[in-house]
């Protein structure tokens, strides 16, 4: 989806960072780094604007690739990458440049720099995101996933525990392994469609709503009081509950 185009018209109304296409921005840097763990249980990314893929793998550090994209070599050089220890929970985020403020009916920051994301994780730690603009994906996590996005795609596939996805503006979609064991699924949009695709095995109590759309339920999903609660909800798109196969 034209992510962009959204978070521009959104700004008309309301103050918010507007972001530039990572087409428009012509000068780029590459900056990977290696963190180990030292103990760390949970990892936290950060990030305002750009794509961002996580792979969950058998890996015992935490692999960062980032590119980032800006307007001028002087601000893309003045990113720096940062993956910090706080408490069990290792910290990513990269800062673009201060944004410049224009004035049309309300004021509106413009911030031309893109960060996007390729890291590679250790699959047991617990992963929160919280992005402004960009599509999200994670692959194959074992420990629970939280995600808080504006605009843009949210995905995850092959997740074995706990989950809550969310964005504003996009799609949510998520597939689960067969021996998912987990005390909740949620998945929330306003505007944008949500996909649930659970084995054949799965359980769960599931509460859905749509205020524009249609709900469609493919697996007749159905649970106890005692099974774990599966909440599904869009303004305005659809929601679609189907077998992971």
């Amino acid at each position: 989806m034209n992510r962009y185009l959204i978070a521009a018209l959104g700004a008309l109304v309301l103050p918010c960072a507007i972001p530039c296409q990572a087409a428009d921005l012509p000068f780029q840097r590459i900056v990977t780094r290696t963190s180990p763990l030292d103990g760390a249980t949970a990892l936290h990314l950060r990030n305002e604007n750009g794509d961002v893929h996580l792979i969950a793998s058998d890996t015992s550090v935490v692999q960062i690739h980032v590119r980032i994209q800006t307007d001028s070599q002087a601000s893309a050089d003045a990113v720096t990458l940062t993956a910090i220890n706080r408490a069990g929970s290792i910290d990513v985020s990269a800062d673009c440049p201060k944004a410049g403020e224009y004035r049309f009916i309300v004021s509106v920051q413009v911030k031309k720099c893109d960060v996007e994301y390729d890291i590679t994780y250790p699959r047991h730690l617990a992963l929160t995101i919280d992005n402004r603009n960009g599509d999200i994906q994670v692959d194959d996590p074992k420990g629970s996933v939280t995600v808080r996005n504006v605009a843009g795609d949210v995905t995850v596939t092959n997740a074995a525990t706990t989950t809550a996805l969310s964005t504003r503006f996009g799609n949510v979609e998520a597939s689960f392994t067969p021996g998912w064991s987990g005390s909740s699924i949620t998945e929330t949009t306003s505007t944008g469609n949500v996909y649930l695709h659970v084995p054949s095995t799965f359980r769960g109590r599931l509460h859905t709503h749509t205020g524009f759309g249609r709900v469609n339920n493919d697996v007749n999903l159905i649970g106890s009081p005692n099974d774990p609660d599966v909440s599904l909800r869009t303004s305005m798109g659809n929601v679609t509950i189907d077998s992971a196969g």
